[in-house]
């Protein structure tokens, strides 16, 4: 501008008059002089407005509501997003079910829920552009979007308007968080002194009501508490069962302080955004246990329907033989070639059996059955048992074997092996016989099984028993004499069948 106005200058001077000249070219050169000292302030004032344009935007800023906190385009049903009493949107549209209200007071309640955090941190509010939509999160926790048709009534596109939003947002959350949090630490604090008061309280409480317990057990004692006795047989005297007793009051005192300390601390941690993640992990240790508890008792419970139903089924089908057994035994009952002695040890088998079928099918019923645990468990005690049980298993077919075969019955009069006696006791595992001397021998049933066995009973019901004996005598003895006086003496024996004569075989 003033290269031009200099070139219009020297052209005037160009034309001027001679005699002119050295007059116009000084009054043109004040003229200028005068021309560039208004430039030069002209300049300033621009450079002035433009920091106040700067100041002002600045300030512009730091206002919680923006100029386009009204919509341009006013529409029906409208509803403002106020935020304590600053209006930062103004909701004209519904998103899915929710009405353009709904919307509205959903989003101060997020919003609000900012300010009552500990830690709020505006660089966590962000903005998020979808395809369709823009998003305001704060920390992975959407607080609303903005679509086309919201942004529409500013005339404006929705980041824009989020961007709007989210500086309002931060303004407004940061001056009145700190309010809050001054006053909302005082009231943490005073919480947490009402939990400790109560806690102390509780502990005082529990502990005076043991004390009178205490006092009470003292009191009975001698009186009530006289000890435990089992057949004139003194287990626990009375000191002792005073101690005994004031040993698990104590114990219970401590187990109920250990409950309430561990409900006052979760409950004091929750006070502080710092210390709630502690005190979720204290609730969770357990929480999380009688939750997944109770969750897997409600699921086991079909299961163990079928548990009682199969064992129900069982035990009555044992009760129904049983009873038919024990008619076999007493002979009410009679079937041909089974013995009455056949009866109880069968229907043991027949129960003993029907057990391990109902533990068989019950076994997948059973929690963690499936687990590779429990079956590692199960190979391990199946391989213990038959370790350790050979002896017993061969003692139990033994018996089996002995029950079936009857080479004796309970108070025969037997010989196995080198003892003699009366049996007096016969189980799957063992037989006892009571000698003459009252010596009572337990025999495992497998030595019987593979001993000589010899009852004395079994022909003396039926064709009657020979005993005998051996007599020596010298030659200048009369054998014949000797003969008259041994079936003389057979003949006076009690019990000596007279049909069958005695007899002397000499050798």
């Amino acid at each position: 501008m003033r290269k031009i106005f200099v070139l219009f200058v020297l052209l005037l001077i160009g034309f001027a008059p001679a005699r002119s000249i050295d007059t116009l070219l000084q009054n043109r050169v004040d003229t200028l002089i005068a021309i560039q000292a208004q430039l030069v302030e002209l300049d300033s004032l621009s450079k002035n407005i433009e920091k106040r344009s700067i100041i002002l935007r600045e300030k512009l800023a730091e206002i919680p509501t923006f100029s386009l906190s009204r919509p341009l385009v006013s529409l029906k049903g409208e509803v403002p997003v106020v935020i304590i009493s600053d209006t930062i949107w103004v909701v004209s549209s519904r998103v899915g079910v929710l009405s353009i209200n709904e919307r509205a007071r959903g989003i101060e309640d997020r919003i609000e829920s900012l300010i009552e955090l500990d830690d709020f941190d505006s660089d966590s509010l962000k903005i998020i552009e979808d395809e369709n939509e823009v998003l305001v999160v704060y920390k992975q926790k959407n607080l609303f979007t903005i679509s086309d048709i919201d942004a529409l009534p500013y005339n404006t596109t929705p980041l824009d308007l989020a961007l709007r939003i989210k500086n309002s947002i931060t303004v407004i959350v940061s001056h009145h968080n700190a309010n809050y949090n001054a006053k909302s630490f005082l009231y943490k604090i005073g919480g947490v002194a009402i939990v400790v008061v109560v806690l102390i309280l509780l502990i005082k409480l529990i502990s005076l009501i043991f004390r009178k317990v205490k006092m009470k057990v003292i009191s009975m004692k001698d009186r009530r508490l006289k000890g435990l006795k089992v057949k004139d047989i003194e287990i626990v005297n009375s000191a002792q069962e005073v101690n005994l007793i004031f040993f698990v009051l104590k114990v219970l005192k401590i187990f109920l302080i250990i409950i309430l300390l561990y409900i006052a601390l979760p409950i004091g941690f929750s006070f502080f955004a710092f210390t709630q993640g502690w005190a979720n992990l204290l609730l969770g240790y357990i929480t999380n246990p009688l939750s997944k508890a109770g969750i897997a008792l409600i699921n086991y419970i079909p299961s163990l329907f079928s548990i009682v139903v199969i064992y129900l089924i069982t035990r009555f089908f044992v009760r129904f033989i049983k009873i038919i057994f024990e008619k076999l035994e007493k002979q009410e009952i009679k079937l041909p070639g089974f013995f009455p002695e056949w009866a109880m040890p069968t229907f043991r088998i027949i129960a003993g059996i029907s057990y391990i079928f109902m533990f068989i099918v019950i076994f997948p019923y059973l929690p963690g059955s499936d687990s590779p645990v429990f079956r590692g468990v199960s190979v391990f005690l199946g391989v213990l048992f038959s370790l350790g049980s050979t002896s017993a298993i061969s003692n139990l077919v033994a018996g089996l074997v002995i029950t079936y075969m009857r080479p004796f019955k309970k108070g025969d009069r037997v010989q196995i092996g080198d003892v003699l006696g009366n049996v007096v006791e016969k189980n799957l595992l063992v037989t006892r016989i009571l000698t003459p001397k009252n010596e009572e021998v337990t025999i495992p049933n497998a030595n019987i099984l593979t001993a000589k066995n010899v009852n004395f009973s079994t022909t003396s019901q039926n064709m009657g028993l020979i005993l005998h004996t051996e007599v020596t005598i010298g030659y200048d003895v009369p054998w014949k004499q000797v003969h008259d006086l041994l079936i003389s003496a057979a003949e006076n024996t009690d019990g000596i069948i007279q049909e069958k004569k005695p007899f002397v075989l000499q050798t």
